[in-house]
């Protein structure tokens, strides 16, 4: 593969920084008492002092007026750099192009929600290979059992993977009922019922929702909204996935989207904790009943091994796609380049929504430092959990100067 450059841009206004998801989505984290102004930002911590005095004016902090109106500037503001700007800079397609962000919606700071993304819990089963101890209890389980990863940037974006905070200590002693029926979680989900009554749409994440013993309470809390779409990973028992499922079928307006984008052992690997042969059960499952159903696939330098094939097999789902930025060394172009000649030989054989951005950020060379660092999270994660790293291609091992048993 011919060796490529990039150019790096410079922070200034020679392109369009707005993104509309600033201006229509609100992501909240119960648990961890956050918001999001867009699902690829950076969180900001609920001032819960100024909501006791501002109810229904959660979207509309100062924070995120400020952010607005940098936006409405032509202005890069910090909390969209780690998942879009600094992706743009080197030429990587991130979620704002993706979703049509820089189509201009909005002239007023002051806006109101029309997408609500909440996250009760992060009671999940699985430790995904691009997750983080903020969405996922395994995930923090481990770093409780094995401490904090080391030889990784331990600042700036990848912060907050890899290392425990003593909240999170406090936080994995709680139970679900315990973390819900807190002083605080009730004024927040007041304000999100006061933010619901006029929005399109009800996100449902985690964690895994499935979990979530008050998944349907919620659900009923929000049964007017048009379209309520929940992401799960199907990562529970078959017994508990049947009880969920049949419940779910006396919801119309309800979404499963189920994330995936692996088969077999790469599937295992990149979503640790499940097993592929229940998760194609449970996908059959679902394309049986009369729920709603889509796959929604994560690209990273773990999860496009892989991916062609897994679109093979599930050609006739209805899919989206999003990308990995954060943390540093995640993103899908930090791959050898044999292995990317084969990605970008089988992407092309399929039709899918913003294909051609995705290969274009394939194309892009990694960095050392990328290198370096997807190597020893790469070897760390697989030690922690004896997973097998055979299955990746040897030249991609070989890159990453990673010696496996045979």
């Amino acid at each position: 593969m011919t060796k490529r450059t990039t150019t790096i841009k410079k922070m200034t206004t020679d392109r369009d920084y707005y993104c509309r998801n600033k201006f229509t989505f609100l992501k909240i984290d119960v648990e961890q008492k956050s918001t999001y102004n867009c699902h690829a930002a950076a969180p900001h911590v609920i001032d819960i002092k100024w909501l006791q005095k501002n109810p229904g004016n959660l979207f509309n902090t100062d924070i995120n007026v400020n952010e607005r109106k940098l936006m409405l500037e032509n202005k890069r503001n910090s909390s969209c750099e780690q998942n879009c700007y600094r992706a743009e800079d080197v030429g990587a397609v991130g979620p704002r192009i993706l979703e049509g962000g820089p189509v201009r919606t909005h002239l007023d700071p002051i806006a109101t929600p029309e997408i609500i993304d909440i996250n009760l819990t992060s009671e999940c089963n699985l430790a995904c290979s691009y997750c983080t101890r903020v969405f996922s209890t395994a995930w923090r389980r481990d770093l409780v059992q094995h401490g904090d990863y080391v030889n990784l940037d331990s600042t700036g974006y990848n912060a907050p993977s890899y290392k425990l905070t003593s909240i999170d200590k406090i936080t994995s002693r709680l139970s679900q009922s315990e973390k819900k029926h807190s002083k605080h979680t009730d004024l927040i989900l007041n304000e999100f019922a006061l933010l619901s009554t006029d929005v399109k749409k009800i996100i449902i994440t985690g964690g895994e929702p499935f979990l979530n013993n008050f998944l349907f309470e919620l659900l009923d809390l929000v049964k007017h909204v048009n379209e309520i779409k929940i992401f799960t990973g199907l990562g529970l028992s078959c017994g508990r996935f049947h009880d969920v499922i049949n419940k779910l079928q006396n919801y119309p307006n309800v979404l499963v989207c189920v994330s995936a984008e692996n088969l077999g052992d790469l599937y295992e690997f990149n979503r640790n904790g499940a097993r592929w042969n229940d998760t194609c059960f449970m996908l059959d499952q679902l394309k049986k009943s009369t729920i709603s159903t889509m796959i929604h696939s994560t690209l990273s330098c773990l999860t496009i091994h892989g991916f062609p094939e897994f679109l093979n097999q599930y050609s006739d789902w209805t899919r989206e796609i999003d990308v990995v930025h954060v943390p540093t060394f995640m993103p899908m172009n930090v791959v050898d380049d044999e292995s990317k000649e084969k990605i970008i030989h089988d992407l092309h054989k399929h039709e899918f929504k913003n294909k051609d951005h995705i290969i274009s950020s394939l194309k892009i060379d990694p960095t050392e430092q990328q290198r370096q660092h997807l190597k020893s999270f790469l070897q760390q994660f697989s030690v922690r959990r004896s997973l097998n790293l055979n299955i990746f291609p040897k030249s991609f091992l070989k890159w990453l100067d990673i010696h496996v048993v045979q």
